[in-house]
Parts: C-alpha cells; sequence; structure tokens
C-alpha cells in the first residue's frame, strides 16, 4: 500500500507557428488505506541536466528558484527540484487525482521527421517490421521553470502524433524527444 505520483505533458504542436503549447500535471494515485483531507503536497523531482555555468545561466535559475507559478513554488536542491502546490488538496483512498502542476507554457518548436530503413522480423510466422518513420519535436527550454522527467503526448490540429518520455530539461537546455 502506497502513495505513488507521476507526472505527466500534453503538447499541443502548431505547425504554422511551429510553436506548442505544453501542460503539465501531476497524477496521485493514492493506494494507501488512508484518506488524506486538506494535504500539502511536495514532488521531489531528481537528476535535472545542469548546463555550464555562464552569467546569463545563473541569472535565470536564481530566478527560477525562487519564481511563484501559480503560486505553485519550486525550489532547487543539490541535484534535484522540489515543486511545492500552493493549495491543498484532498487525496482521497484508492483513487487517482491530477493537480496543473504549472501554468500552460508557449515554446518554439521544430517538428523533422527521421526516415530509417524498416528492420522486419518474424514473430509467430507472422512478418512484421518496425516503423521506417520518426518525429522529432526539438525544442528549447526558454520558460522560468525546469521541466521534470514524465511521459509527453504530443498533438497536432487536436490529432495525436506520438509520445515519449521527456526527459529532465533544465532551464535554457535543447531537447530533442
Amino acid at each position: 500500500d502506497s502513495i505513488q505520483s507521476y507526472i505527466q505533458y500534453y503538447a499541443d504542436y502548431d505547425k504554422q507557428s511551429k510553436k506548442f503549447t505544453l501542460s503539465s500535471f501531476l497524477y496521485t494515485e493514492n493506494k494507501s488505506g488512508l484518506d488524506f483531507k486538506h494535504a500539502d503536497i511536495e514532488v521531489i523531482a531528481g537528476a535535472p541536466r545542469f548546463l555550464k555555468p555562464t552569467n546569463e545561466y545563473k541569472t535565470r535559475s536564481l530566478q527560477a528558484m525562487s519564481m511563484n507559478s501559480r503560486n505553485n513554488t519550486i525550489e532547487q536542491k543539490d541535484n534535484y527540484y522540489k515543486y511545492v502546490l500552493s493549495q491543498r488538496h484532498t487525496l482521497t483512498n484508492n483513487s487517482l487525482t491530477s493537480f496543473p502542476l504549472f501554468p500552460k507554457k508557449e515554446l518554439r518548436a521544430t517538428l523533422t521527421y527521421r526516415y530509417s530503413a524498416p528492420i522486419i522480423y518474424y514473430h509467430q510466422n507472422h512478418e512484421l517490421a518496425s516503423e521506417p518513420v520518426d518525429l522529432i519535436l526539438t525544442f528549447k527550454n526558454v520558460s522560468a521553470i525546469p521541466l521534470a522527467s514524465g511521459k509527453i503526448q504530443v498533438f497536432s490540429n487536436n490529432e495525436f502524433i506520438g509520445e515519449d518520455i521527456l526527459p529532465a530539461t533544465s532551464i535554457g537546455y535543447r531537447q530533442s524527444i
């Protein structure tokens, strides 16, 4: 019996503006056998990537450490981040609850297709092939919020186009998924 949490992102990509809107949610599953009413929630996300220290990066990092996002705070502690939700929430036993981690962010991005020769293999006398085309979304985290690792689902014009695991992405870091 436990309480488990995970972070999930949703990206809505606009091909014309070459931007995507990033939404983030914290999902918390309570299987502890207890209800928690008006609980303070803190999320620890570890092992973010760090850029080489420059004056610009140091300035932006310090802003992020004290930054208030919809009154949710983010604090840097050694090699991890602590996200503190500003409002208290009730976690009912045997429930899955979602909370926005930070407000939607708009980021510039490129969407490219990479072709690789399909790999043919056989399973139970059936010929199967790997997907020959990969869809790659590349962006730079120019928001004031470090992104914790989590599953990301990408949409374009309300159509699902793929999903992946977003690695921890520090402020100013370029990421391809």
